[in-house]
Order: C-alpha cells, then structure tokens, then sequence
C-alpha cells in the first residue's frame, strides 16, 4: 500500500516536513520508552516491561531504516511512505497502547497516570510532528484511542479517569491534525495556482514587450518619412508652394508626426525600462548645460501660454554621473508638465539643491492648477490622466510622470510630488549625493593649481 501525498510545485517542502517530523517521532519514542522503563521499573511488571522495550526499540530502529532506505533519491519528486514504514508505525503505537497491560494492580498513581498518558504524548506528537500526515497520525490515534478505552474498563478508577482524558486530548489533536493538513493542502493548492499566474503574467508581458518594440520600429520609419518631407514642404526647400494654405497643413503635419514621434519614443521608453532592457550610458552631465537644454526646449511654448521660468542653479553648477538623454528628458518632462499646467502669468521655477547629506535634488515649482490629494498616487500610472477642465484643453498620454519615475529609478533616485489646489505643485527628483561629482570650473581650477 503506498500513500501518495500533495503533488505540484510546492509538495517538496511539505514532503520534507513529514518525512523529518517521522524521524522526530523514531527519537521521541525511544527516548520516551527509555524514560518510561527507568522511572517506573518496580511500578511495572518486570518480564513484559522488558519484552515492551526490546520490541519498541526493535520496531523503531525498523522503521528508521527503512525510511533511510525508501528517502534516497529517485526518479519520482512524490515521496510515497511504503506499507514496511507504515506497519512499523501501526505496530509502535499498538506498543504504546499497550502500556496499560504493564502497569501493576499495587503501582503508585504516579506511574499509573504516567503510564496512561504515554500513548497520548506519542499521538498528539504526531499531530504536531509529522504536519499534513493524517494517514501517518491516524496510525498513532487510533490505537492510543483503543488503549484509552481498554483501561476505561480495567477497573482502576485512577487509570479510567486519566482514558477518559486521554481520549478528549486524542479527539482535539485529530480535529487539528485534520484542518491541518486541509490547509496545508490548500496552501499548496493556491501556490500552484500563483507560480502558474506569475508564468502567465511573465509571458504575457514578454508578448506585450515584443510586440511594442516591433510596432514601434514599423511606426517610427514611415513617421521619420513624414516628418522629413512635411519640413521640406513647409521650408519650401525645392521651391515655392503655389496656395500658402498649403504651407500650413504641411506644418500641421510636421508637429502632429513630431508629437506622436515623442509619443511612440516614451512608450517605448517605458517598456524597455520595465522589461529590464533598458541600458544606460552613464557619464559625468553638466547640470547647468541640462538646465539651459530644457528651458531653450520650452521656451517657446511658455512664452506662447504667458508662462516665466526662472532658474536657481548653484555656482559653479555641479555634475552628475547619469545617463545624459535620460537627464535631460527627466528635466524636460518635468518643466513641460509645469507649463502646461500653469495659467497664463503665472511662474515656473528650476533649482538644483542639496536636500540633505545623502540627496540632491532638482525641482520644478510651478503655480499652477495643483493636483487633488486623493490624485497623487494615480498621476505616476501610465495612461492616466487626471480629469479636469484644464488639462483636457492639452495634448498628452499620461506617461510624463511614469517615464520620470521609471527613469529617476534606473539612477536609484526617486520622484516625489507635493501640490495644493489652486497653488502650484514641486516636482522633486532626488539622486544620491554619491553620484554628484565635481563641477567643470572646479576641476578646471584644481588643474591649473597642479
């Protein structure tokens, strides 16, 4: 008869248990039995107390033994208990029940309560030992329970009394040994059920990956064409256009494919960066010629919306180790989402500062709209975009802000909002002061020094 116990992916270590928890059982007895012997030898009827203890001993080395045997390794991941190793286990607790039998009509209550209660310790052991082996504690219970009943009726009152509550111990260690082993079952049930999830997920995004990258590759190459050719159509590059109407559906062209260029680039961006595959090319960036990059970007268009922005850098600006493109666009980003959300007369300002010993910091502070409390968190998911009146007269996908984070993460930064309605919001970008190097100026003074 073999017993075949909880299959999947999460058995092995539920295996282990029991298997351990039935070698713990092979020391407890024989330790106990030893015990048991030693203390109450007068108390005990001598010629079946040595043949108890010889055959214990026999039947435990037994049963160890052929667990050794039966543990080696084998094709099969499913441990099965084999019929020796659960006869020897029937066989050692019909041992224990069978203590009453030993006990002297003259012993002492002390030996008699000892003695009764030995087939108890040894089956609420196993409930405790061997976790989800019902079948294995089963063995143990049921003759503890026969014990129990046969000294009931012995006509010792002290012997019925400690059977009558040996068996309330019995029938409490049987109810959890049972809702034990169905929770571990479920246990290994639902953590089947998660690795298959987590494949299921892990492929899914593969897939989604892939298939970004390889549409963003097709899209990107007849929108480069587009671009290119509505610029030269709107420079007038190879002559006059005849209607002027024409000049301007040829810029509307160009910045509509610029925009959705951009759009593709962050999509891209983005599933790189979650995928893992994103490679950085970290050098040591100028902050002041990050600075003057972004604000010569969005110029234009803050001036255009009746936005000013002011710049607070200290002197002489530091440097960053960092990823050069990926600066900028953190920058760039951040003061494109302040503009767009600023009324017009309103200011925009860029600072680059120590926040402590272990951070440096660029912020974007802005007086414009604000965000809602409750929005905080939802601005940093993809595709989100918070609904308002405002916002809704702009372009935009909602990736800004997941692109910064992701990026801002790459550098083992981080991206923190703080904003109030009607008042303005501080975007923060915090990098580890370990990655702020020498400014330009100061490298230039220390070599002119040398």
């Amino acid at each position: 008869m073999t017993i075949r116990w909880f299959e999947g992916p999460s058995s092995e270590g539920f295996l282990f248990r029991i298997r351990n928890g039935l070698v713990w059982m092979c020391a407890l007895e024989a330790v106990l039995g030893a015990l048991l012997v030693a203390a109450f030898w007068d108390d005990l009827r001598a010629p079946h107390v040595s043949l108890w203890i010889i055959v214990l001993y026999a039947v435990v080395i037994l049963r160890a033994l052929g667990m050794r045997r039966q543990a080696r390794p084998g094709p099969s991941s499913i441990w099965t208990p084999s019929t020796f190793v659960l006869g020897t286990t029937w066989a050692s607790a019909a041992l224990w029940a069978a203590t009453c039998f030993l006990i002297q009509p003259t012993s002492s209550p002390i030996a008699q309560v000892a003695v009764s209660l030995a087939a108890t310790v040894i089956a609420c052991a196993a409930c405790g030992f061997v976790p989800g082996g019902i079948v294995v504690t089963i063995a143990y219970l049921i003759p503890a329970v026969i014990g129990a009943v046969i000294m009931a009726f012995m006509g010792i009152p002290l012997c019925a009394q400690v059977a009558m509550l040996a068996l309330v111990f019995l029938t409490v260690a049987l109810l959890v040994q049972f809702w034990t082993t169905r929770l571990i079952a479920s246990s290994a049930s639902l953590s089947t059920q998660l690795l298959q999830a987590q494949r299921t997920a892990e492929k899914a995004s593969a897939i989604k990956s892939a298939i970004i990258a390889n549409t963003s590759h097709e899209l990107r190459t007849p929108l480069n064409a587009v671009i290119g050719f509505s610029e030269a159509i709107s420079q007038q590059i190879l002559g006059p256009v005849g209607n002027p109407k024409y000049l301007e559906y040829a810029q509307s062209i160009h910045d509509s494919g610029r925009h959705l260029l951009q759009i593709i680039n962050d999509i891209l961006d983005i599933s790189r960066i979650e995928s893992g595959k994103h490679e950085m090319h970290e050098t040591s960036v100028p902050l002041d010629e990050v600075a003057e990059f972004s604000i010569r970007m969005i110029g234009d268009g803050a001036a255009k919306a009746g936005v000013t922005i002011s710049v607070d850098i200290p002197e002489p600006a530091p440097r960053l180790l960092a990823d050069e493109r990926m600066l900028k666009q953190i920058v760039l980003n951040l003061l494109s989402n302040a503009v767009k959300f600023t009324p017009m007369g309103g200011t925009v300002k860029l600072s680059m500062e120590y926040l402590s010993d272990s951070e440096f910091c660029i912020g974007i502070r802005d007086s414009g709209i604000g965000i809602p409390a409750e929005d905080l968190e939802r601005v940093f998911e993809p595709f989100v975009q918070i609904e308002g009146a405002f916002n809704r007269r702009h372009q935009g996908t909602g990736l800004g802000l997941a692109l910064v984070r992701a990026m801002a993460e790459q550098h083992h930064g981080r991206l923190e909002l703080q904003s109030e309605m009607g008042r303005g919001t501080i975007a923060r970008v915090c990098f580890p002061a370990s990655r702020v190097m020498e400014s330009k100026s100061s490298q230039q003074d220390l070599a002119r020094t040398g």
